[in-house]
């Protein structure tokens, strides 16, 4: 097989093999080496199986589905094709000692048509186009091409040229734009389609004017990256793999990976392996680190602002987390010892919570005067810890209501009392009939007698049998009844009375107990009842429907359902109550029914008025003069036996005259073109578009005559001859796109029905036609440039902007949540790219800065004062409190700590427990000490006198203007040494020198 086939085509042939037996997804060479006289390649390929390369090393990897052009001789080989979707795929079972030759459709000759090609100069036609697999040799055509080429004009009259174009050449292409998707077929629509976070690719024009899309492909409805919308090739599996010129080109795309954190945007390219990954890295929730996590251009924003605490030894104060530098800061007030003072100074949520509060209103007592809020001052009130505003105090005790166990005291404390304000009702007390209950337990008036049972003793009841009727009021006071009936109005209610009508029969014997009309002997009414009680109403009166009902005591007497008042024939049943001639009785009961004159045994219609022997014959389908003919010597159209006059269907088409459009002309189609009423058959403009149909170009097309508007639709709407001309209705405004980026520059623009070089774009507003990175679809980004064309350079919240926060003292650091703009290049006051200042109008005061002594958060750290080694005042121990410390043992910190002996500014005190030795103090003269600190004793001290003595033992000591010999032994009292200021002292020292 030729090594030049294209990307897209392929030729399978499978011998002795059906998809049963051989199985899907893979491809299977069936013989190691063909049979002797079998040209070509013999391999099974299942549908949806990308092929691998061909045996001879050539050709691209290929896609099956295509149709293939196999010539196979007239050997008795049968075609199967296996019961599968596509029918094009198919299956030959082959003896093995037939010879099938294969003849390829491209590259059948060195520089012929399908051959791989780098320049014109290579091919035999001159032509070398792009295809999806790479530059191949063309041929040129008059009008057909090979499958899935198009012969495109690349040379006008006189001297047409025509040559064969791939007919989707950039189809499935990474793209960026419209114009790089254009290709090298003139006239057609075709656009870069936005597939999503997969990038955009090229589409490919199926429209009427576009050509078929390719096996893979469907025909769908689409956006482009622009907004333009038109009909496009796009791949069925929703994904576009790189052809061998996208690889060879590097041919590159957007594309994003989007969740619900973000939307980081990457690159695609098609290298040698294919398309590659998408670059975009994976959106994440934004966290404190310096970083933009979800990729909207800004690290560290939009952070959910974390609660966080101050802690210290006194407790832990809620504060705020802030991200400064990349880095969280906790930044809150910080907790101290709980004081009385109102306030949770440690910040446990609670307020003085050592101290009491009676009220609980969050007010400690120690600082109120009336602890119970009732108020009454604490020294005034009987019950200072209890709320009782009006002092109330039952048994008038030292104690008030509020506070007091026995209210009454009558010796029961108030929770065991049922009655804890009624001295004479306790637990144990006599019970009496009072409705009350005496001896709290929970029983009222028990023992005594309760007729209703209603819980209410007698003696207290005023209803003493519960019917709501007062014993002074009720008929019967010791029955209950509601109702209070008494049906003989004797003053006994009915449900106490024995006879209740009164009419001398006992209600037990009374058939009627309640009407005096009714009983044994009494005269039988008509009046619907058993006046007699003998089981029978109104015997002996009449009944017309036999219903056993007398007719005194119903209103339909004839049993028809209709009511006597209501009933044309009462005596006589007739339910439907007809009445054809509308008088007052119904034709049940009446002798001439249509009252025509006639009555009904002699009238030949009896119920119509309008026939009757010898009445005037009318056309209206009736005898009428009762004859026996209907309608006599009235016309019939179409002679069907019925007069015009009540013939439905006059011309017998089968359409009814009433909705007939040409009544007279026989038309059963009833074509009404324009609609107005007239059918085709008799209208001579059928399409009512003013074009008669003799002269009208096209006669049932309203939209086409000689006075409508041209559209751009490929049709002669205005019958001139000229087919979608400049200006026609539906054009769309194209203007000149010189750097081909979709946008054109204002003015100039023509309305086309389609793009002509450079009227190239659908949309103006480029306000630089000659770069195709200004155009109002680019985004705006800080470089200097009006990239999107709004007439500003660098607008708040271009690409690559930064996030400056007010920042009014110029310490560099701003306020989170107050004043931020995204900007290319700072604007006072929004300098500021880090937040988190805790005094934005103090200089000294923000994150980072070094905290000194001044009674400031100088760090914003949440901590005043909160010094370190570098910067603190050292305190050093002082125990004698002479002001002088000791070297070792220091603290650093903005005040001393009197408690701790930490107070002295100065150290160097050589001995902290005698407050006369110090680096400040004089030496003192024959003490043997070091008073001033300096390492040296007796430093300055003269001898008033010497006198040889024994000594001991002795040395050498230097210092300052002298150097004194000395020993230690015994010497006279009368021995004294003496400094410069006089000062004298008695020792067991001998000088020997002074140097003065």
């Amino acid at each position: 097989m030729n090594k030049s086939l294209l990307a897209g085509w392929c030729l399978v042939v499978a011998v002795a093999c059906s998809f049963a037996a051989c199985g899907g997804g893979d491809t299977t060479d069936l013989f190691p080496e063909l049979p002797d006289g079998v040209e070509g390649d013999l391999r099974f390929v299942d549908q949806g199986t990308e092929l691998a390369t061909p045996p001879d090393g050539g050709g691209k990897d290929q896609t099956p589905g295509f149709d293939v052009d196999v010539s196979i001789p007239d050997t008795g080989i049968d075609l199967v094709y296996p019961d599968v979707e596509d029918p094009d795929v198919p299956t030959f079972e082959l003896p093995l000692d037939v010879s099938v030759e294969v003849e390829p459709t491209l590259c059948a000759e060195d520089g012929g048509f399908g051959c791989d090609c780098e320049s014109n100069d290579d091919c035999n036609s001159g032509w070398c186009v792009e295809t999806p697999g790479g530059y191949m040799c063309s041929q040129t055509c008059v009008e057909e091409c090979p499958e899935g080429w198009t012969c495109t004009l690349v040379q006008d009259p006189p001297d047409t040229v025509g040559v064969c174009m791939s007919a989707h050449p950039t189809l499935c292409n990474p793209c960026a734009k419209n114009q790089e998707c254009q290709g090298t077929v003139v006239g057609l629509q075709v656009l870069c389609v936005d597939m999503g976070g997969q990038g955009s690719y090229c589409g490919g024009d199926c429209s009427d004017d576009g050509n078929a899309c390719p096996a893979g492909y469907a025909c769908d409805e689409v956006t482009s990256v622009d907004g333009t919308e038109g009909l496009q090739c796009v791949p069925t599996a929703g994904i576009c793999l790189c052809s061998p010129l996208a690889i060879e080109l590097s041919l590159a795309t957007d594309c994003h990976i989007e969740n619900e954190f973000g939307l980081c945007e990457g690159e695609k390219i098609c290298e040698e392996e294919g398309l590659s990954d998408c670059s975009a890295g994976e959106p994440a929730p934004e966290t404190c680190n310096g970083e933009d996590d979800d990729c909207n251009g800004v690290a560290d924003d939009d952070l959910i602002q974390e609660e966080c605490q101050v802690i210290n030894q006194y407790g832990a104060c809620p504060g705020t987390v802030l991200c400064v530098g990349g880095q969280p800061l906790c930044q809150g007030k910080e907790a101290a010892a709980e004081t009385c003072d109102g306030l949770d100074n440690d910040c446990d949520a609670l307020t003085d919570e050592d101290f009491g509060d009676c009220d609980q209103d969050g007010i400690s007592d120690c600082i109120e005067t009336d602890d119970d809020a009732d108020g009454w001052p604490d020294d005034l009130d009987n019950c200072p810890c209890f709320q009782n505003p009006a002092q109330t105090n039952f048994d008038f005790d030292e104690q008030g209501d509020a506070c007091d166990p026995d209210d009454d005291n009558d010796g029961s404390a108030d929770d065991q009392d049922c009655a804890p304000l009624n001295s004479a009702v306790y637990p144990g007390v006599p019970e009496e009939c009072n409705g009350a209950d005496d001896d709290c337990d929970e029983l009222v008036d028990e023992g005594y007698l309760d007729t209703d049972q209603d819980g209410q003793a007698d003696c207290v009841d005023l209803d003493d049998d519960g019917d709501a009727s007062p014993d002074t009021l009720d008929n019967c006071p010791n029955l209950p009844n509601e109702d209070q009936l008494d049906t003989d109005f004797d003053g006994q209610g009915d449900v106490c009375d024995p006879d209740d009508d009164a009419d001398g029969y006992p209600d037990d014997n009374d058939c009627d107990p309640l009407d005096k009309n009714v009983h044994e002997g009494a005269a039988e009414l008509c009046d619907c009842k058993d006046n007699n009680c003998n089981g029978t109403a109104d015997e002996g009166f009449t009944d017309t429907d036999g219903d056993g009902i007398a007719d005194c005591c119903e209103d339909d007497t004839d049993g028809d359902g209709v009511p006597n008042g209501l009933d044309n024939c009462p005596f006589d049943a007739n339910a439907d109550q007809l009445n054809t001639d509308g008088d007052l009785s119904g034709d049940a009961c009446d002798p001439d029914d249509d009252n025509d004159g006639v009555v009904d045994e002699l009238d030949c219609n009896p119920t119509e008025v309008k026939a009757y022997p010898n009445a005037p014959e009318i056309c209206d389908g009736v005898d009428n003069d009762c004859d026996g003919v209907v309608d006599n010597a009235f016309p019939d159209h179409d002679e069907d036996g019925m007069a015009n006059c009540v013939d439905p269907d006059d011309d017998g088409d089968g359409v009814a005259d009433q909705v007939d459009l040409c009544p007279f002309f026989p038309d059963p189609l009833q074509l009404d073109t324009d609609g107005d009423g007239f059918g085709n058959a008799c209208d001579g403009d059928d399409d009512g578009d003013g074009d008669f149909d003799l002269t009208d170009c096209e006669p049932l097309n309203p939209q086409v005559n000689h006075d409508a508007t041209e559209f751009c639709n490929g049709k002669d709407d205005d019958c001139d001859n000229k087919v979608d001309e400049e200006g026609a209705g539906g054009c769309i405004p194209l203007f000149p796109d010189v750097d081909e980026d979709g946008f054109g520059q204002d003015g100039g623009d023509k309305c086309l029905c389609f793009t002509e070089p450079p009227y190239t774009s659908f949309q103006g507003g480029d306000c630089n036609d000659n770069s195709d990175a200004q155009n109002p679809l680019i985004p705006e980004v800080c470089n200097g440039v009006d990239d999107d064309c709004d007439g500003e350079v660098d607008s708040e919240d271009s690409a690559g902007c930064v996030d400056y926060f007010s920042d009014v003292d110029e310490d560099g650091f701003g306020v989170l949540g107050v004043g931020k703009k995204c900007l290319c290049d700072p604007e006072a006051p929004f300098t500021a790219q880090e937040v988190g200042d805790c005094g934005p109008d103090d200089p000294e005061v923000f994150p980072g800065n070094m905290e000194v002594c001044d009674d400031l958060d100088n760090d914003c750290n949440g901590a005043v004062d909160d010094v370190d080694n570098g910067n603190c005042i050292k305190f050093y121990m002082d125990d004698d409190e002479d002001g002088f410390g000791v070297d070792d043992d220091s603290f650093c910190g903005c005040d001393p700590k009197p408690a701790m002996g930490y107070t002295a500014l100065e150290p160097g005190d050589c001995n902290d427990s005698d407050p006369a030795i110090n680096p400040g103090a004089e030496e003192a003269c024959g003490d043997m000490l070091d008073n001033d600190c300096n390492g040296l004793k007796e430093e300055n001290c003269v001898p008033s006198a010497v006198s040889p003595g024994f000594v001991s033992a002795g040395g050498v000591q230097e210092g300052g203007n002298f150097k004194a010999s000395y020993g230690l032994g015994v010497y006279a009292a009368s021995q004294q040494l003496s400094t410069g200021a006089g000062a004298t002292a008695q020792v067991g020292l001998m000088c020997t020198s002074v140097n003065e």
